[in-house]
Formats: structure tokens, sequence, C-alpha cells
């Protein structure tokens, strides 16, 4: 069994009633497909694509996205309740390759949407007009998805000495912005190791904070869902 990309998936729901991707079905086999035999048959798809959701668990599946206005814990690192625009919004995107800003708008807002600019169904918001500019196809669901810094190579803004941009930079959260570390898959440890500066730190668990000293400052950084970095 294999998944494919999630771009392949995105074309296989037209509902009844929208024209909208079946996140529900590619969510219902991310829960329940048996993983190793998909890394056994298909191990190049899972090493050079990140799946979008992939070991989050069956409440990804079952679950709303939102629930009362705010990301649940399962959906955490996925999908975004903020329509902040300022640069202290900017996070990780699902696949931790860029940093981003949340797809979440007050579509009333925005020239050219449709009335309702939200499904009733997809209403995930106090204020019924919240939902994505670019992401529909989602159920609605946001996602940073807006791109604004790329991991792969550096953009003009303030690179710390600690960071590197290159394609095996990833992204981190923290409690600044968002650090492009180096990347390595340590399957012998079962860890991600994340260079900073000259140093390896372990990320042995999925949201562990890491205490750095960057540019002269103390801060941490967040260890990313393993799967979502290191998939197979």
């Amino acid at each position: 069994k294999t998944f494919g990309t999630l771009e392949e998936h995105t074309k296989l729901r037209k509902p009844h009633h929208s024209t909208t991707i079946d996140i529900h079905l590619l969510k219902h086999r991310l829960c329940q497909i048996h993983i190793p035999d998909m890394i056994q048959t298909n191990k190049t798809t899972l090493t050079n694509f990140t799946v979008f959701g992939y070991g989050a668990g069956c409440d990804f599946v079952s679950k709303p996205c939102v629930v009362d206005s705010k990301v649940p814990e399962y959906g955490k690192g996925y999908f975004c309740d903020t329509i902040d625009r300022s640069d202290n919004s900017i996070k990780c995107d699902p696949t931790h390759k860029m940093m981003a800003k949340c797809d979440l708008y007050d579509l009333s807002q925005v020239p050219n949407q449709p009335y309702p600019p939200v499904p009733l169904i997809y209403r995930y918001f106090n204020n019924p007009a919240w939902g994505p500019k670019n992401g529909k196809q989602a159920d609605f669901c946001p996602i940073y998805s807006e791109p604004q810094i790329p991991c792969s190579r550096s953009s003009g803004i303030k690179v710390y000495p600690e960071e590197n941009f290159g394609p095996d930079s990833r992204c981190y959260n923290s409690n600044g912005r968002p650090f492009c570390f180096d990347t390595i898959c340590d399957a012998a440890k079962n860890a991600i190791m994340v260079k900073v500066g000259s140093d390896f730190m372990r990320c042995e668990y999925d949201g562990q904070r890491i205490d750095v000293n960057i540019d002269g400052d103390d801060v941490y950084f967040e260890c990313p869902k393993k799967t979502s970095i290191c998939p197979e």
C-alpha cells in the first residue's frame, strides 16, 4: 500500500455539495495503514516526501481541525488559529521546510469572496467569516502555508551565527522567531539530531524544548513531531 502525495489525494473528493478535497479520506488512510508495509513498499516516497498528518493518531482523523476557535492538541503542528499578520505570528509550516504565516483571514474583508465565505459545515470559529484564503480545499482548515522564509536558502533576513540554510536545514519553532538548523535523522538512536552552531542537539521526543544560546541570548527551540521530519 502507498499514499502517493498529498497533491494526488487532493483530487480524490468531489462530495455531493462541494468540490473540496477529501482530507478525511487522507486522514483515514493515515490512521489505518500498516506503516511498516508502507515503508518497505514505498521507501523512496517516504524519504523524499513528508506526509501531512503521518503519525498524528486517530483523533487527527476523526475530530475537527479547530475546536472552539482553537487548534486542539492533536492538530498542533498542522493547523493554525490566528489572523495575526505580523512577523511575530511566523511559525514553521507542517513540513518544517520553511517559515510561514497562517492562512486564516476574515474573509468578509477579502475582495472577491463568495457569500457566505465559509460554508456552514466548515465554520470552526466564533466569527463565521474566518477561514483560509487559499487553503479552502482542505475542508477550510487553516494551515501555516503562506511562505515567508525557506530554510533551503537564506532570504535576506538576519541569520544568526548558529543557523544554517541549505537542503538539509529544517525549521524549528522557538520562543522567538523560528530557526533553521541542519538536521540529521538518526535511525540508530531513533532521534532527530539538530546542529546548532558546531554542536549537535538530540531531539528525543515530540515537543521537547531544548535550551540553547543563540547570538548571546538564552532561548529554546521546540522539537517537532519526529514523523514530520523523519517519517521513515
